[in-house]
């Protein structure tokens, strides 16, 4: 039997009568495969060539079980990454890409003058997000780009991002606490915190027993921000939370143990967003427009820090310097990016510039939250 890698407990797939060159190989293709699917654009391609091996390699009929044992993927969702490994094998500007636009665009149905279109936006240095796909499968279809997102089959999107999603989120989608217009929001969250970017600090030893109070108290115990504005729209709703989201917050942390507690803060922040979706019943829209607010903090937070983040207030004193400096610590720490902002210059210095330079053209911070908050206070007060 193949050891499981991602905390999956199924029955497993029967490896016992295949020839011992073929176990091994299938166990090490099965290996690779759950490591990759916990990534996106990148190794789309290897996970479709390493599907495609294995279906080579197992009996005539035994590729179905062998899916579902191992990943509970249906054959639909091997065929469209076998379908990007096809027709983006080659490329190696494979990282310009969504996941979604590169199954878009591998479809069967799409022109090929529609994929060497994109091949040749992504060599120039365009990111070629879905939306954009869509429009370049349209124009090459004669199609408006509504009908082509409508001619879009949904379960096919839905199959794979529940394939690269963080288990937790998978989840959301299966359940359908959230839909697959809320996760893709989510998805540039990685590249937002960077795949580095580690959280570590989860109690791998304690096997805690969700209920709806002590999921949402752990869900708020994750947050992003020292004190979100998303609060406001939870406390609002006054809803406790579901089942589905308590399973999730189960399921989170069972991947977290899985990882000796090393969780990627992309992740985190994930999970807890997704929650919002489902607590404070955010649409698509105020998703979108919730983490673009939240997008501009963070990054003025990390320039901040940059910038002032070495001068420690002395003890006992509380000026607007200080109070500044303490509110932009908080968020970055509940951000889990304290050390990565106090060591942004020297380790990733093309993105440090990048920040203060769009930091200097805007000419503006945003409040870190507890002044936002406060100001928010004074607001009602008066």
């Amino acid at each position: 039997m193949v050891k499981k890698t991602n905390g999956v407990n199924r029955s497993g797939y029967d490896y016992t009568g295949l020839s011992l060159p073929v176990q091994t190989n299938v166990a090490l293709w099965t290996e690779e495969i759950h490591l990759l699917s916990r990534q996106t654009a990148e190794n789309l391609i290897l996970i479709g060539q390493h599907l495609g091996s294995v279906k080579q390699a197992l009996p005539h009929g035994e590729f179905g079980k062998w899916l579902d044992a191992e990943f509970g993927w249906s054959d639909r969702t091997a065929r469209k990454f076998m379908e990007v490994a096809e027709a983006f094998g080659k490329t190696e500007i494979i990282s310009e890409f969504a996941p979604t636009a590169l199954y878009t665009l591998a479809s069967p149905s799409a022109p090929e003058p529609a994929r060497l279109e994109a091949l040749d936006r992504a060599r120039k240095g365009e990111k070629i997000t879905a939306a954009a796909a869509k429009e370049i499968l349209a124009r090459h279809k004669g199609e408006a780009p509504g009908e082509a997102a409508d001619s879009a089959p949904g379960n096919g999107e839905r199959d794979l991002l529940q394939a690269l999603l963080p288990r937790p989120l998978a989840h959301l989608l299966q359940a359908g606490a959230v839909t697959a217009a809320h996760l893709r929001l989510l998805l540039p969250l990685k590249d937002a915190y960077t795949p580095s970017l580690i959280r570590p600090g989860f109690n791998i030893e304690a096997n805690p027993s969700f209920d709806p109070l002590s999921a949402a108290m752990f869900l708020n115990s994750i947050r992003p921000e020292d004190m979100p504005p998303m609060w406001a729209l939870w406390i609002a709703a006054g809803k406790p939370c579901p089942p589905s989201l308590v399973e999730a917050t189960g399921v989170f942390w069972r991947d977290g143990c899985d990882r000796k507690g090393l969780l990627p803060q992309w992740e985190v922040a994930a999970l807890w967003w997704a929650s919002m979706v489902v607590l404070a019943d955010l649409t698509p829209e105020l998703l979108d427009q919730a983490l673009r607010l939240w997008s501009e903090r963070f990054e003025d937070a990390l320039c901040w820090w940059m910038l002032h983040g070495e001068e420690k207030p002395e003890p006992g004193k509380w000026n607007e310097e200080a109070r500044l400096w303490w509110a932009y610590h908080s968020d970055l720490r509940h951000g889990g990016a304290l050390e990565y902002a106090s060591h942004l210059q020297e380790r990733d210095p093309d993105r440090a510039w990048k920040l203060l330079g769009t930091m200097k053209a805007r000419e503006t911070w945003c409040n870190p939250t507890q002044l936002l908050w406060d100001s928010l206070g004074q607001k009602a007060a008066s």
